[in-house]
């Protein structure tokens, strides 16, 4: 296998991932489970439809209702049980409130093994969401880094700037590829985790004007902060998204917008 075949197919592989460990994903498994549930049970009918129907419009209000998402995710992904077993606890008491507010012919046994059934599912998806985690945050640390559709840029080479570059390389959801670091003061060949010095902030413009940069981290110490007005300016005026982690800077130090990390 060639290397730009090998390329297409993680880069297809990333994608089905992004899909299959997010809502998308749970939408699916619950389904599954009301599949499987009404089967094992017998207890099939006209009310399947509108319970199918309820589930994805219930996954699809918590998604837009839960407040704005982590800037640059496209997909979110669950890894901890206990957040699972919240959310779906949630979305069960939500589906039974439909059957009883619809009154389908639905029997009580059958709401509870799909109850049983999705929690368990869930669960595998979890499993499956931590592997393919792990799978791709290993790849696009080792020099593959083209699976990503968005580039990004770190602004500073601190504690803080690696820190920003973790958040990135450690979350194959943000799908972003990280493309180098620029500094005020370092020189040199300088490279964290394989991602190199690309040269000094001034350089931001003409990265922005050649279209290699969709975003943008402010990542810099706090003595060089009132050098970023200009960069800020620079970025915004061309389009380009400048995000401050807020667990890098203290909240006085950035204003927030719509958008968060």
């Amino acid at each position: 296998m060639t290397k730009d075949t090998t390329l297409r197919a993680l880069r297809l592989a990333h994608r089905a991932a992004l899909f299959a460990c997010g809502p998308i994903g749970m939408t699916v498994v619950a389904l599954t489970a009301l599949a499987a549930a009404s089967l094992a049970r017998g207890d099939t009918g006209g009310w399947m439809i509108q319970a199918a129907v309820a589930i994805v419009g219930i996954r699809m209000l918590y998604h837009f209702t839960r407040g704005p998402q982590p800037v640059l995710v496209r997909q979110r992904w669950r890894r901890r049980l206990r957040a699972m077993l919240r959310e779906e606890g949630w979305f069960l008491v939500a589906f039974a409130a439909a059957c009883w507010l619809t009154e389908w012919p639905v029997n009580k046994a059958t709401v509870a093994v799909f109850a049983l059934l999705d929690i368990l599912l869930q669960t595998g998806l979890i499993a499956l969401t931590r592997a393919a985690s792990r799978f791709f945050r290993r790849h696009l640390t080792n020099g593959r880094r083209a699976l990503c559709s968005r580039r990004v840029l770190v602004i500073g080479t601190g504690p803080r700037g690696r820190q920003a570059a973790d958040t990135v390389l450690d979350a194959p959801e943000i799908d972003a590829q990280l493309i180098g670091f620029l500094d005020y003061h370092r020189r040199g060949l300088w490279r964290y985790r394989d991602i190199p010095l690309i040269g000094h902030p001034d350089r931001l413009q003409e990265l922005v004007m050649t279209g290699q940069v969709d975003a943008v981290f402010l990542a810099l110490e706090p003595a060089d902060l009132p050098r970023s007005r200009a960069l800020i300016s620079v970025a915004e005026r061309m389009g380009v998204p400048v995000f401050v982690l807020p667990t890098l800077h203290d909240p006085t130090i950035a204003r927030t917008h719509a958008v968060y990390i």
